[in-house]
């Protein structure tokens, strides 16, 4: 009975390793940044759901993935292992048929086969794009490189880490315009290696101030808002009698020429000056002369704005 419960013991330690709350963090925004990249990649943004994330051996993580599928390995520096991405048929097909303009068409079946040269090509990419996220998510924390190091499309051949290996295996569901396919992260513990304190340290809040840090994650984030811009001819005081006194078709004088420059304003804020002057169709245009803010002024000024 004792034997029995020492065993059990040492079972329960090596399937539940040390809590890493660094890594929890890393992952969740894992899976707010991927929506960006894959818009990048298609022109759309997708819905991300996780679906599962899980600790357990490594031979069993690698046992519980579709065969075929398309598995992009990489090293980790200054880590000690391997990471793997896992792209599954659904998704590579997903992303091939919307490549090829089937945005409007309804997802396509397909059965188990050997994945021919351009489909194995777009698979890469789209790990590719993957471990890019994974890489920056992680490079927030510590300095994390990834080198590229093999590609399997059969698990049963993936020889990641020692079978026993203590591991997580996260797997994510990505909507693309109503195509619906998988990714997943494989991760043996000991891959960590050296770095596995700094993942196991308390998260205490968000990331700081500075390049990498909060407010340029929060510039990328925002680059595509649409704000609104006014041209402002000019500012002249008036009295109230005056305002209570006008009347239609009344001209007011605002002191300014043509020639005169026009200051630009973005949510409020000054951001140029320009020139007014008329396009070939009749319309209205303003030519900049001068920028008043730099692009990252601008993106530190919206991101925060409430």
């Amino acid at each position: 009975m004792t034997l029995h419960l020492e065993e059990e013991i040492i079972r329960h330690a090596r399937e539940n390793p040390q809590q890493l709350p660094t890594l929890d963090m890393i992952l969740d925004r894992f899976a707010i940044a991927l929506p960006l990249a894959f818009k990048s990649f298609l022109s759309i943004l997708p819905e991300i759901e996780e679906k599962s994330r899980q600790d357990m051996r490594c031979d069993v993580a690698v046992e519980t993935l579709p065969q075929p599928c398309l598995i992009s390995v990489v090293k980790a520096h200054p880590w000690t292992g391997r990471v793997a991405c896992v792209v599954e048929p659904d998704l590579l097909f997903s992303v091939l048929e919307l490549m090829l303009g089937g945005s409007k068409g309804k997802p396509g079946d397909w059965k188990p086969r050997s994945f021919t040269a351009i489909e194995r090509s777009i698979g890469l990419k789209v790990a590719e794009l993957v471990l890019n996220v994974v890489q920056n998510c992680f490079g927030h924390v510590l300095e994390t490189t990834f080198e590229h190091d093999l590609v399997e499309t059969m698990p049963k051949a993936l020889v990641l880490a020692q079978p026993g290996t203590p591991s997580f295996l996260a797997r994510y569901a990505i909507d693309l315009d109503g195509r619906r396919g998988h990714v997943s992260l494989l991760i043996p513990y000991g891959s960590f290696g050296e770095v596995r304190g700094i993942l196991a340290a308390p998260f205490h809040g968000g990331l700081e101030e500075g390049p990498g840090g909060w407010d340029s994650e929060m510039g990328q984030t925002i680059a595509d808002a649409e704000l609104k811009l006014t041209a402002v001819l000019t500012h002249i005081r008036v009295s109230l009698s005056e305002v209570l006194a006008w009347q239609k078709g009344q001209v007011i004088d605002l002191g300014v020429t043509p020639e005169e420059p026009i200051t630009g304003t973005v949510n409020g804020t000054p951001a140029l000056r320009g020139a007014f002057g008329h396009r070939a169709n009749g319309s209205l245009a303003l030519r900049v002369t001068e920028r008043l803010v730099t692009s990252e002024e601008a993106l530190k000024h919206v991101s925060r704005t409430d």
